[in-house]
C-alpha cells in the first residue's frame, strides 16, 4: 500500500451506505464521501500543479473532511487553516507555504479575501463532476513518500513552522495505532481535536482505514 485513499476505496466497496462521517449539520456515507472527495480533487486537477501545498479554510466538519481528501486526490498536500485563528498568523502561514491554491467554503469567501494570498481559490461547493480518467492518472504519479499533509506550530518563537507527512508516515503510524487500540468498524470515535492539530491524524484516518464512524 502506498496511497491513504486506498483504503478510503476498500471500505467503500465493503459497505458503501454505511456512515462514514458526520457533524451537527450532516453526515456523508462511504460512498457520498468518496464521491464529494473525486469532485474536488478533480476540481483542483484542472489548475494543473502536483506535490504542491493547498490551504484548507474551512469549519471543522465533514465538509472540511472531504476537501483534505479532495487535496489528496489531486495529488497534491493539504493545510488546514484555523478559521478562528488571527488574520496575522494566517497571513505568517501563508506567506511561509506560499499555496497553489485555497479550497475555501462559502461562509468564509469574504474572509479569504482579506488573507496575504493572491493564487486561485476554490470555492467548496463549485466542486466538477468527478472525472475518473484523470484521477487514475495523477495516482499512477503518486509514491507513498509523497507529501499528504502539513503541520504549522507556533515553535518556542512564535512564528509558525511547517512539517510535512508524508503517506508512508501515516501509513505505519495508523497500522500501529489500530492494532494496539483494537479499532474497528464498530469503533465510534468523538472527534475533539481541531483537524489542524497533529493528534487529529489517529481518530480522521483511523476512520478511513477501517471503516469506523467519527461524529
Amino acid at each position: 500500500m502506498k496511497n491513504i485513499l486506498e483504503w478510503l476505496e476498500l471500505i467503500q466497496l465493503q459497505a458503501p451506505d454505511r456512515i462514514l462521517f458526520a457533524d451537527e449539520e450532516q453526515a456523508m456515507s462511504r460512498t457520498q464521501f468518496l464521491h464529494t472527495a473525486q469532485s474536488i480533487g478533480t476540481a483542483l486537477s484542472h489548475f494543473g500543479f502536483h506535490n504542491t501545498p493547498v490551504a484548507l479554510l474551512m469549519p471543522r466538519g465533514v465538509d472540511c473532511l472531504a476537501a483534505m481528501m479532495g487535496v489528496t486526490y489531486s495529488g497534491n498536500f493539504y493545510v488546514v487553516l484555523d478559521d478562528a485563528m488571527p488574520a496575522g498568523r494566517m497571513n505568517a502561514i501563508l506567506t511561509a507555504l506560499n499555496p497553489a491554491a485555497m479550497v475555501v467554503h462559502r461562509q468564509h469567501l469574504e474572509l479569504a479575501g482579506t488573507l496575504a494570498f493572491d493564487g486561485p481559490r476554490l470555492c467548496f461547493q463549485e466542486e466538477a463532476a468527478a472525472a475518473p480518467e484523470t484521477l487514475a492518472a495523477i495516482r499512477r504519479r503518486m509514491v507513498d513518500t509523497d507529501p499528504l499533509y502539513a503541520l504549522f506550530t507556533s515553535g518556542s518563537t512564535g512564528i509558525p513552522k511547517g512539517t510535512v507527512v508524508s503517506h508512508r508516515s501515516v501509513i505505519s503510524y495508523i497500522n500501529w495505532f489500530t492494532d494496539t487500540f483494537t479499532i474497528d468498524e464498530r469503533t465510534v470515535f468523538g472527534s475533539q481535536t481541531p483537524f489542524y492539530f497533529s493528534m487529529s491524524v489517529s481518530d480522521v484516518f483511523s476512520t478511513l482505514k477501517t471503516g469506523a464512524t467519527l461524529h
